[in-house]
Order: structure tokens, then C-alpha cells, then sequence
């Protein structure tokens, strides 16, 4: 099969730098590992951009392949891979963002994990993959806590992938995209080597109600202009249910009360956050003729201008 041109393979300009390379080289790889691409042809492609990588990173390497093309690369060893059949699919190697992984040439790799050089390589021991796993969790199941159950397919060297269960006890008050690590709940490791952990992410739906931070949690209220200049009571809802807030005279909009202790349990430490309300004066769109009268009546007041209504209009 013809040889396909490197700076295709990997999407990138002849003019690119070191930096766009390596960046092209690693995201192509995420997509197209055989642990995460099932496609018919995705390990042939995985293949062909770690041969473009390792000609491109190269200096001299992709100095003689944009002088002579593929020929140019034949004295580096022709280009390409030789891993020694090495497992991929057990190696351990982290390639989500969880991991926070920076990885560069496969050389670079085998070199920070397993101390450089290939010889024996095969026969050390390996920690096993680490299985990323998302679960999502409703508003009030993040802020209060909840067990759920998890089911997964986790792969030993020996045994085959074996489908495993297990609760999962999530604290409550843990944020959007929180990671929790249960180690050694991955795949087996090989020749002797431990297992990889079990990451669970945590994904919670937002709530058209309340907003989260932290602990504490926000809402925005409306109330109508005839509360905001006379004062008032107003019920609103909490993660604890229903509550009365008192609203004082005069209160201009976008001020905000505060709910003490109406906020999400603390995640560390004891009791709960509070509940911020923000109030949203409702100015009436239109007013029946007599309405409008009265307003402006009270308008031509003197202690109104500037005062509580000048305020609210104004």
C-alpha cells in the first residue's frame, strides 16, 4: 500500500511548528487508539500517525523526508514502529483528560514509564489500564448525596473482559466534573503487575431553579412593584422545601437576601451553605387608565421624587 504524505496524515501545514505537531499528533491519537476507536481500520490509521509523528518531531528525520519523501526516511530505519508486538490495550497509558497525561513520541512514552530501552520489556510487570466511567446525577442528588449503582466491563490478562457491578457511595455537595478514583477496580495488570483504577466522573444536570457554588446556592425571585415599595413576605423554594423570606420596603431590584443555612450540606465540615435571592422588580407592562391616574398622582408627590418610586422607574 502507498504511503500516505505525514503532514496529511496529521492535518497540518509543511510550515508547522514542534508545538502544532505535537498537539495535531495528540489529539489524532486519542481518536484513533483501538481502546477507543472500534473502526474496522482505526489501528492501521493509529499506526500511520505515529510514523508521521516520529518523522515530523524529528529534525534531521523530517529534514531528509521533505528533501526526498518517504525515501529520504529509509536510513532513520524506514520510518515507523517496531514495539515488538507490545499489548496497547493493557499498557496502562491514560489517554482521556482525566490523567492529565502530557505524552509525546512512543519513545517518550515507553521511556517515562518504563525507564527507556525495549530490551525485556514484555516480560516487566504493568499496571493495568485505568476504565473511565460518567455517571449523571440529578440537582439535588449532587447536593445531598445519593448511592449509585455502576456497571462496566473491566478486561484481566488471563480471564478475558468480565462485566462488573458496584455501588457508588457520591458525597453530598460534590461539584460539576468531579473525578472520583477507586483504585484498583481497573483492568488486571500484567505479568504480575496491579490493576488500574476505576475514575468515575460526575456529571450533574442543571436546574432551571438554582444555581450551585460551592455550598451555597442562588436564585433569582420576582416580585411585584406593590411589595417592593410597601414591603412584604414571599415564598420560594429551597433544596429543603418551602420557606418565607421577608422582603423590606422600599427594596430595589437586583438586591440580594440572604436564606441562612437554606444552602447544600458542606462537603467538608458541618451544616449547610446558605441561599442568596436575588429580586427581580416586576414593573407592569400596562396600566388601565385609572391606574395610570393614581401613578401619576403619586407622582407629583414631593418625598416621591427622587424617592421610592423615582428609584424603581428611574
Amino acid at each position: 500500500m502507498a504511503k500516505r504524505d505525514y503532514y496529511n496524515i496529521l492535518g497540518i501545514d509543511k510550515s508547522a511548528d514542534k508545538k502544532q505537531i505535537k498537539s495535531a499528533y495528540r489529539k489524532m491519537a486519542k481518536e484513533l487508539h483501538p481502546d477507543r476507536n472500534k473502526a474496522a481500520d482505526a489501528e492501521e490509521k493509529f499506526k500511520e500517525v505515529q510514523e508521521a509523528y516520529e518523522v515530523l518531531s524529528d529534525d534531521q528525520k523530517r529534514a531528509a523526508y521533505d528533501r526526498f519523501g518517504h525515501a529520504g526516511t529509509s536510513g532513520f530505519g524506514g520510518g515507523g514502529f517496531n514495539a515488538g508486538g507490545f499489548d496497547f490495550s493493557g499498557s496502562g497509558f491514560d489517554f482521556g483528560s482525566a490523567g492529565g497525561m502530557d505524552f509525546g513520541s512512543i519513545e517518550d512514552i515507553f521511556e517515562q514509564f518504563f525507564g527507556g530501552g525495549f530490551g525485556g520489556m514484555r516480560n516487566r510487570p504493568r499496571r493495568g489500564q485505568d476504565i473511565g466511567v460518567r455517571i449523571q446525577l440529578s440537582f439535588k442528588e449532587a447536593v445531598f448525596g445519593v448511592e449509585k449503582e455502576i456497571s462496566y466491563k473491566r478486561g484481566f490478562p488471563e480471564e478475558g473482559e468480565k462485566s462488573e457491578t458496584m455501588k457508588v457511595k457520591v458525597p453530598g455537595g460534590i461539584p460539576d466534573n468531579a473525578i472520583l478514583r477507586f483504585q484498583g477496580k481497573g483492568h488486571g495488570g500484567f505479568n504480575g503487575g496491579p490493576p488500574g483504577d476505576l475514575l468515575v466522573n460526575i456529571e450533574v444536570e442543571v436546574d432551571d431553579r438554582f444555581e450551585r457554588r460551592g455550598h451555597d446556592i442562588y436564585m433569582d425571585a420576582e416580585i411585584d412593584i406593590y411589595t417592593a415599595v410597601l414591603g412584604g413576605t414571599l415564598d420560594v423554594e429551597t433544596v429543603h422545601g418551602k420557606t418565607t423570606l421577608k422582603v423590606p420596603a422600599g427594596i430595589q431590584s437586583e438586591t440580594v437576601l440572604r436564606l441562612k443555612e437554606k444552602g447544600g450540606p458542606k462537603l467538608r465540615g458541618n451544616g449547610n451553605g446558605d441561599q442568596y435571592v436575588r429580586i427581580i422588580v416586576k414593573v407592569p407592562a400596562k396600566l388601565s387608565r385609572q391606574q395610570r391616574e393614581l401613578w401619576e398622582q403619586l407622582a407629583q408627590l414631593p418625598d416621591t421624587k427622587p424617592g421610592i418610586i423615582g428609584r424603581i422607574f428611574g
